[in-house]
């Protein structure tokens, strides 16, 4: 290839620049004086002409950062000791406490609206990242304490029906075997609209679902009537999208427990199975990469009822410094899991009203979040059109674990407005646009053979590259194919990032295909 006339220098282009610039604006990076390799077989007065790595940076919006400052006194010092503690995102240590506090809650307390309806206090959440960023670290902080407590009441259920002594159940906290009893009660009186099948079923109460599909899940949740909730490490592996017939009935059962509500389900072996609250919050992780698999053709509404959490982070090198309030966050979640439910006719959760000075706070965000809707599209605007639900769920959760940690028992009599305006401030300034950052990579193009090459041959790190050895049969090579790989070096080639190596007139033999690599690439400078 001709040399070019040498250009004006171009500008070191740093993190700032890429922000300033902007996604529509093409970022040209030039290379007279950008660092990299030598070529062997080129001086170093050799220039590469300019390329716009537009097409290797990521289309995601920014990350939001998640307002602390607005989750009340407990809830807050919970999430930053934890945080400051094990060297973990608040981000993801928000979300895996504020969602537990909903498994925990279960349906032993609703939120009442103003119309007189009930909302179930369900949370479905996904942690984002890329490996080893400590999203299964933060599910770990409450998957402990949920699972001892879902043993000791596993263990006073079992001692209850072999008829123990009360003195030999002193050792297990009292609230957890009143919780127990109740529900035992509960499972000896016939619900109303209940059929014959499925009775005599006594399945050991507890919280956290052990099956995610077949027989086993709808054996935990025809009696859960106090709600069930899903932990995972993996979320597409435990929604089974498109696994088989069985894996998309269970997500469709699963995904239905956002709402709450009575259930019946067919089955071939035991006709009409009725479920009288099927209610599950879900905590639950995955990487960006498997988002699109993950939501599928996102008809069934996942998108839209998750709290979809994906920050700016590295992955952790550090180990933690100390264990963090362990002790303290579970109390706070057994506390939870010994609210007394109303067990009346009208409803068996206790009800916890909206106080009237929380309507104007909340309508105010709804005249916003209707004019942003009009704005959106796709999967996202299935979310915004969500918003008010997740706020006022937010607020209700916020309200009811921030009174039991003050008061050690009971509900408050409202869900005030300070509660109110905490989950609007949430909604608003980072579940919002963390979603619309989630959806929209979930929903965007795959990148193409061209741009996974050259992030390939970034990370391998060589100023020259020989086709075969280097692409067609190198470790991890996104391009295996010839023809594919050849389609995806023409692309390269005409945006000057790799440019055939000039032969030796001199050499014999058959030439073997090199391309040389532009060094701004290697440097990493088109990064943003």
């Amino acid at each position: 290839m001709a040399k070019q006339a040498k250009s004006k220098q171009q500008p070191e282009l740093d993190q700032a620049n890429v922000h300033e610039l902007g996604a529509d604006a093409p970022i040209m990076i030039g290379s007279a004086e950008a660092s990299g390799p030598e070529r062997p077989d080129a001086s170093n007065t050799d220039e590469w002409p300019i390329f716009d790595p537009s097409f290797l940076l990521p289309s995601t919006s920014p990350a939001p950062r998640f307002p602390v400052k607005a989750l009340p006194e407990n809830l807050r010092s919970l999430v930053v000791e934890f945080a400051e503690a094990r060297l973990l995102s608040v981000d993801y240590l928000a979300g895996a406490i504020l969602t537990a506090c909903s498994g925990a809650i279960g349906n032993r307390a609703r939120l009442l609206n103003f119309d007189g309806e009930t909302d179930p206090l369900a949370v479905f959440t996904g942690l984002i990242g890329a490996p080893s960023v400590g999203k299964s670290l933060a599910i770990a902080v409450v998957e402990r304490p949920l699972l001892a407590i879902d043993q000791e009441m596993q263990k006073a259920h079992g001692l209850m029906l072999k008829g123990a002594e009360h003195s030999f159940l002193e050792k297990f906290d009292r609230k957890l075997r009143e919780s127990v009893a109740r529900r035992l009660l509960l499972e000896g009186i016939p619900l109303e609209n209940e059929t014959s099948d499925g009775d005599g079923v006594v399945a050991a109460p507890g919280i956290i679902l052990s099956e995610f599909s077949g027989a086993g899940l709808l054996d935990e949740l025809r009696t859960g009537i106090d709600g069930r909730m899903l932990l995972s490490h993996e979320l597409s592996g435990a929604l089974a999208f498109g696994a088989s017939n069985q894996g998309l009935r269970s997500r469709g059962l699963i995904l239905e427990g956002y709402d709450g509500k009575p259930h019946v389900v067919r089955t071939k072996s035991e006709g009409k199975v009725f479920i009288p609250a099927l209610q599950v919050s879900i905590l639950g992780a995955t990487q960006p990469s498997r988002l699109r698999s993950l939501l599928g053709d996102a008809h069934d509404g996942l998108a839209a009822r998750t709290w979809w959490i994906y920050p700016d982070v590295e992955p952790r090198v550090q180990l933690p410094r100390a264990p963090g309030p362990v002790e303290r966050l579970s109390v706070l979640l057994t506390q939870l899991v010994a609210i007394e439910p109303a067990c009346s006719r009208e409803s068996y959760s206790a009800l916890v009203p909206l106080a009237a000075e929380a309507r104007e706070p909340l309508e105010a965000a709804e005249r916003r979040w209707l004019q942003l809707r009009a704005l959106t599209d796709g999967l996202y605007r299935g979310f915004v059109g969500r918003a008010s639900q997740h706020a006022t769920r937010l607020a209700a959760i916020l309200a009811i674990a921030e009174h039991m940690a003050v008061n050690g028992e009971g509900l408050p009599q409202s869900v005030d407005a300070d509660s109110i305006e905490a989950a609007v401030d949430i909604v608003e300034s980072y579940l919002l646009p963390m979603a619309e950052r989630v959806l929209s990579e979930a929903s965007a193009p795959k990148d193409g053979d061209a741009a996974l090459l050259a992030r390939f041959l970034a990370r391998g790190g060589k100023s020259a590259i020989n086709v075969r050895a280097d692409v067609l049969r190198a470790a991890g090579s996104p391009v295996r194919e010839a023809e594919a790989a050849a389609e995806a070096l023409e692309e390269l080639r005409r945006r000057n990032v790799i440019r055939p190596v000039k032969r030796d007139p001199a050499q014999l033999g058959r030439p073997s295909q090199m391309f040389e690599v532009h060094p701004a690439l290697l440097a990493g400078q088109w990064k943003a």
